[in-house]
């Protein structure tokens, strides 16, 4: 099966292959983190405070004694979890809103793309800071506004998708067959939208991840002393000129993991729109 996998016509752009073993050394990175990190990435130790890398601290240890490494490691469980949790939360929002509001049509698709207009008009950024200040800062406030605000662009994706596949042969067929809105949606034009969706969905966790440390950095993330990215990077402001590595490696950590699943995202769409294809 896994040969099957690598064999796949996606894998044949080296730069796809590559983003996919990065994702992957990401995700067990994530899951093996108390085997992998060498030490409590919340253990204070004053005495080893900015230690440069070395072998005792591989990425060296930030204003309190914390090694980098570990909290690099770490930080990839917050990043991955909030990125793909998001995203599945946003999809399904926006799915079920651009299936209806496409295949209706009328005052229901009218009222669906007033919300999703209004949601539009607002930065994705600013909106989800917004949601961050009304409700407290932590894990699950994050992937709210996360996916209240990536949801709109799925639903205008999938509407569009679903009009035009709502007038074709096979979906007709389905109606005169006496089959139900509910069983053409999920059953006839549901599948036909599954290529666009996996797309715009592996763009979408790239970005969420960005959006993520950028609310961190502005301490409206998680809160410390839970490892994160972004915090990472803004705690290591001051001490760009006496220890750089502090914001050096997790950002190189960020950039790489957005940067991997953005390749992939848009391997995926060349493989999968037939009119890139021909």
């Amino acid at each position: 099966m896994m040969e099957r996998l690598f064999m796949s016509p996606i894998f044949k752009n080296k730069m796809a292959a590559i983003s996919v073993v990065v994702i992957a050394v990401y995700i067990l990175m994530a899951l093996l983190a108390p085997l992998i990190a060498p030490y409590d990435p919340d253990a204070v130790d004053l005495d080893d405070a900015k230690q440069s890398p070395g072998r005792k601290h591989l990425f060296g240890t930030d204003e309190k004694g914390r090694d980098i490494f570990s909290r690099v490691i770490y930080g990839a469980r917050i990043s991955l979890a909030i990125g793909v949790l998001a995203t599945a939360m946003a999809l399904f929002i926006g799915t079920i809103a651009g299936l209806v509001g496409g295949y209706f049509g009328g005052k229901i698709d009218a009222g669906i793309q007033m919300i999703t207009d209004i949601t539009l008009a607002f930065p994705g950024l600013l909106l989800a800071i917004g949601i961050t200040v009304v409700l407290s800062p932590g894990f699950l406030t994050v992937l709210i506004a996360l996916s209240l605000v990536g949801w709109a662009s799925m639903a205008r994706l999938v509407r569009g998708e679903v009009i035009s596949l709502k007038e074709r042969e096979y979906v007709e067929a389905g109606r005169a067959g006496g089959s139900s809105s509910v069983k053409i949606l999920f059953r006839h034009i549901l599948p036909n939208c599954i290529p666009i969706i996996l797309v715009a969905a592996s763009l979408k966790v790239g970005a969420f991840i960005l959006a993520e440390a950028a609310l961190s950095f502005l301490d409206l993330g998680v809160r410390p002393p839970t490892a994160t990215w972004g915090f990472m990077i803004s705690a290591g402001r001051e001490y760009l000129k006496t220890a750089p590595w502090i914001t050096l490696f997790p950002g190189l950590a960020l950039a790489l993991a957005v940067f991997s699943f953005n390749l992939l995202g848009d391997a995926a769409r060349d493989h999968l729109d037939p009119k890139i294809k021909s």
